[in-house]
């Protein structure tokens, strides 16, 4: 039995600073579908021609080409629809569906997922420069050759608009590098830009609820195959054995929020200790959920199982660029999304309320206010009071 009516769509921003690996991770969406091993698993496709044309290309240039999708120029939004069949009646249903003859497929779930392909340009508000390394465009060429501050690409119609959508969503994913904040400590810029905003738009249009903001929050620790990620996950206890035929190892996701904290306690984690402190500060605990990802996963020698000594996927090709070593097998690129579906489907978001114009004599100053407060985050470092 086919769902009645359209598809429930569902409004997910994705951010991050650059070389995060936000298009990668998008990309690795239909992979990390159809790798799924259980009989009702997801399948994900384009919603509309952009997106599928978005799909194929990267997919390919993944797969096939084993290199890493090209920069994300401007926002680009895209459509992802999920489908899966209802799983079949067990047990005493089951046999009385056979024994009046009745089909036992129930029908199929279905959504619609609207995210926003940004580059990391769009969430700077700090000067700095990309460091001369080898693997600064490790997991995608996002923003290469472009400063980290300019105001062409930072300013105007495009980023209002970017953060406006933003500010609309009913969950956003968040992608926190490790990787690149261990070497450019940047991470608190960027996250600093998107609330100021998000914060402003959702007290103009009311939905703020209990000091809080009302989006549901996905916070991804990316590029686990990282050597030095791995390291630490490992050596901490909080990477195991998956159960898998390939004895892939994983982050379970009650060890992901503890990975999240060893990270921003590291002696090099910049200013992620900061972003901790503004997601706890932000978000209603409730709503937050952590996932330790990767979009392209570890190495795997064909014929052979996981081998610790030997994970590795990326390395430098010919050109001195890099390459991914062999098959990809995404690690918890949809589960992100499959969460905030759930999360937003049992509890909605409420609804904008449009405020009452104010005097005009009260207005300036309820507005100097809220600006006072959010340009806080702004600065070099957090609020005073966090």
């Amino acid at each position: 039995m086919a769902p009645s009516g359209p598809p429930v769509q569902r409004r997910i921003g994705l951010w991050g600073a650059t070389q995060s690996g936000k298009t990668t991770m998008l990309a690795a969406l239909q992979i990390a579908a159809g790798q799924q091993v259980r009989e009702d698993r997801w399948m994900v496709i384009g919603a509309n021609p952009a997106s599928s044309t978005f799909l194929s290309r990267n997919v390919d240039v993944l797969t096939t080409d084993k290199k890493f999708p090209v920069a994300t120029e401007a926002a680009e939004p895209l459509s992802w629809l999920f489908y899966r069949p209802d799983p079949a009646p067990r047990g005493l249903n089951a046999w009385l569906r056979r024994r009046l003859r009745r089909p036992l497929a129930t029908g199929q779930q279905v959504f619609e997922v609207n995210t926003l392909d940004v580059g990391g340009y769009m969430f700077r508000n700090h000067l700095g420069e990309v460091l001369d390394d080898p693997y600064h465009d490790y997991y995608d060429d996002e923003d290469e050759g472009l400063p980290l501050f300019d105001p062409e690409q930072t300013a105007g119609a495009d980023a209002d608009e970017v953060m406006r959508t933003m500010a609309d969503c009913d969950g956003l994913v968040y992608l926190f590098d490790p990787v690149t904040e261990h070497r450019e400590q940047n991470s608190f810029q960027y996250f600093a830009r998107v609330l100021d905003q998000i914060g402003r738009l959702s007290h103009e249009s009311g939905r703020i609820r209990n000091g809080r903001l009302p989006h549901y929050l996905a916070v991804c620790v990316n590029k686990i195959d990282d050597p030095g990620i791995y390291r630490v996950a490992s050596q901490n206890g909080y990477m195991l054995s998956g159960d898998n035929d390939l004895l892939l190892p994983e982050v379970p996701r009650e060890y992901a929020a503890e990975l999240f904290e060893r990270l921003c306690d590291g002696r090099e984690a910049g200013g992620a200790a900061q972003v901790r402190r503004i997601i706890r500060r932000f978000f209603d605990p409730d709503r937050v959920a952590y996932f330790a990802t990767s979009s392209i996963g570890f190495y795997v020698q064909p014929g052979r199982l996981f081998r610790h000594r030997d994970n590795q996927n990326v390395i430098l090709g010919p050109d001195g660029r890099p390459r991914i070593r062999g098959e990809i097998r995404p690690i918890n690129v949809l589960e992100p999304f499959l969460w905030l579906e759930d999360e937003i489907r049992r509890n909605p978001l409420p609804p904008p309320i449009i405020p009452e114009p104010a005097e005009s004599s009260e207005s300036p100053e309820l507005d100097s206010e809220l600006d006072s407060d959010f340009s806080d985050f702004t600065r070099s470092g957090p609020p005073p009071d966090l």
